[in-house]
Parts: C-alpha cells; sequence; structure tokens
C-alpha cells in the first residue's frame, strides 16, 4: 500500500517544503523495511505541527498509527550551514 501513495506524498512533501525542513523513512537495520518516519517540521506549537500533517496521504490513507511531536533546538545558531 506505501507504493501506492509515495509519488503523491512527496509532491505533498514538496509543497510543505516551507514548513517541512526535512523529513525521512526509519528503516530496519537487517532488511530496510520503512517502520516510520522522521520530520523536522517549523512551527509555533504542537497543534500547528499537528495540522500540518494532517492531510499528508500517507496519514488519511491509514499508513501512519501514530505520531509524537518532540522539542528540538540548535546547539548554537553557528551551526546551521
Amino acid at each position: 500500500m506505501r507504493k501506492q501513495y509515495l509519488n503523491h506524498h512527496i509532491e505533498w512533501l514538496k509543497q510543505k517544503r516551507e514548513v517541512v525542513k526535512a523529513a525521512g523513512s526509519l528503516r530496519e537495520k537487517h532488511n530496510d523495511q520503512p517502520i516510520g518516519a522522521l520530520w523536522i517540521v517549523e512551527a509555533e506549537s504542537e497543534e500547528e505541527a499537528l495540522s500540518i500533517f494532517s492531510d499528508d496521504p500517507f496519514w488519511v490513507n491509514g499508513l501512519r498509527a501514530s505520531v509524537e511531536i518532540l522539542s528540538w533546538r540548535l546547539a548554537s545558531d553557528d551551526m546551521i550551514a
């Protein structure tokens, strides 16, 4: 089912690139099977972060079972590439 929606998901991510700064799959070491995803999202609140992915084709079509939102900050501003 993942393959069926992958192109739609990628196009959706491209449309969200201003707020989804990085995104990719988390995979099993031994067989490279996707087991989830990690996104870096720019949002002012947890509610805003949740709203960002609410229309992601993977979420809408049941390929995401849950989400966990964590806060992240750069160690230092001079670490920006």
